[in-house]
């Protein structure tokens, strides 16, 4: 590899460095507020009055059937939410890390360059 390409590279890995470690964490913390809304979700649509009064209530009206469908769909968007999140953070993390050993090797290929 030509020696003007490879000091190409490493400056543009060094530069690039603070922006992409900005965007991963914030796609963290995207993915926690994800899980937490899941979680909420999936907890409070339960805790409805007529969510509760649907569930009690015999399935021959068509209303009735419909309202508990929209709440099974709450709790399973709930789920998906969590899942989401939860997958977001994992691969957030995964790219950090390798960001973070390319980073390493910029410094050290721009370190030897200086000697």
């Amino acid at each position: 590899m030509p020696r003007r390409s490879l000091e190409a590279i490493v400056k543009k890995r060094l530069k690039q460095h603070k922006i992409e470690r900005v965007v991963l964490l914030s796609l963290i913390a995207l993915g926690a507020v994800l899980i937490l809304a899941g979680i909420g979700v999936y907890f409070y649509v339960g805790k409805l009055t007529l969510v509760q009064k649907a569930y009690a209530t015999p399935p021959k009206n068509f209303t009735m059937s419909e309202l508990r469908l929209l709440c099974d769909f709450a709790r399973v968007l709930g789920v998906v939410f969590s899942l989401i999140g939860v997958v977001s953070i994992i691969l957030a993390l995964d790219r950090l890390a390798f960001f973070k050993e390319s980073y390493r090797m910029a410094l050290f290929i721009n370190g030897s360059k200086e000697k």
